[in-house]
């Protein structure tokens, strides 16, 4: 069994990338631990119209301690906001030699 990872969100992170990590893990069977600011409460109800509560029932993080700043990338050429957020989680999760299969990788020609 994987050791957990931590997932922070704070108002400014946007709900979004939050709840991404959160799943990616939950699908390849990583444990996770959520910590929410009061702030990222009001924005994850707003933009995903979850509350900390249900983010947690869900995924099923214990509530501890975390860091993950989000940093967006678009040498990917993404076409769609949910193409940037899942190369930026992508990218968090490969820190941990986890394959979340949401990176578009580079591909040499050589």
């Amino acid at each position: 069994m994987a050791l957990p990872l931590i997932v922070g969100v704070s108002g400014a992170s946007g709900a979004i990338c939050g709840v991404r990590p959160l799943k990616a893990l939950h699908d390849v069977e990583v444990p996770t631990h959520l910590i929410a600011s009061k702030s990222a409460a009001v924005t994850l109800k707003k933009e995903a119209g979850l509350t900390v509560n249900e983010v947690c029932d869900r995924w099923r993080p214990p509530r501890t301690a975390p860091l993950m700043p989000p940093v967006l990338a678009f040498c990917h050429q993404p076409m769609t906001i949910d193409d940037i957020v899942n190369q930026t989680v992508g990218r968090c999760l490969d820190l941990f030699d986890i394959d979340s299969g949401l990176v578009k990788r580079w591909r040499s020609d050589t």
